[in-house]
């Protein structure tokens, strides 16, 4: 009796407006107990990154990705992490490159930082679809990228890399009428799955690589 409890409360604050009451309480035993906190200044919370990213985005735009709103919904995830990489406001010295892959792979956007933010959402906007799957000329750009640029990466840590796809990489070969035939236009040779896994296994010696 006559003891002095300290109660401590984390306070967790989701309006912006000024005079507003917010008021959290906690239960001891059968008592409740409540604190109150006036908002006095507008606070706001934005999804970012603690420390500096390069971020490299390979994001593939091969035609199976216009099903199923597909690549929809990678430009739609491509642009979400682009603005928490660059929060509005915020200075940053992040970075983001893009690299697109359907039937050869393109750079798009090589270490851009928070002044170029419009241009890599633009481009992520724009992209369209096109024939082909060549994963591992996708993973060989991201590589030699990687190995061109890795004295001007802003972050002391491994770059990220973020691989967007939906599907396998294109066969050299296909069967058609009972025979071996190969594509008009396209030369898949080293799209194997060897060279694709000897591609990643490098790229994850480089980079933290999510997919």
């Amino acid at each position: 009796a006559g003891a002095t409890v300290t109660i401590t409360f984390d306070v967790t604050v989701k309006s912006t407006t000024l005079g507003d009451t917010i008021t959290n309480t906690v239960k001891v035993g059968n008592n409740n107990y409540s604190a109150t906190t006036t908002v006095v200044k507008k606070v706001y919370s934005t999804a970012k990154y603690d420390e500096p990213i390069d971020l490299v985005l390979v994001l593939d735009v091969s035609t199976s990705m216009d099903s199923a709103s597909r690549l929809t919904n990678l430009k739609t995830a491509a642009k979400s992490m682009i603005n928490q990489l660059f929060p509005k406001g915020e200075e940053t010295d992040s970075t983001v490159s893009i690299i697109t892959f359907a039937s050869s792979a393109s750079q798009k956007a090589k270490l851009y930082g928070a002044d170029k933010k419009a241009n890599a959402l633009s481009i992520i906007q724009n992209l369209s679809s096109a024939s082909g799957t060549d994963i591992n000329e996708a993973l060989q750009l991201t590589n030699k990228l990687l190995t061109d640029e890795s004295a001007n990466f802003k972050n002391g840590e491994k770059p990220v890399v973020v691989f967007l796809s939906d599907g396998a990489p294109t066969p050299h070969y296909f069967i058609y009428d009972g025979e071996y035939s190969t594509w008009d236009g396209y030369n898949f040779s080293d799209n194997t799955e060897t060279n694709i896994n000897a591609q990643a296994a490098t790229l994850k010696t480089k980079a933290n690589v999510y997919s």
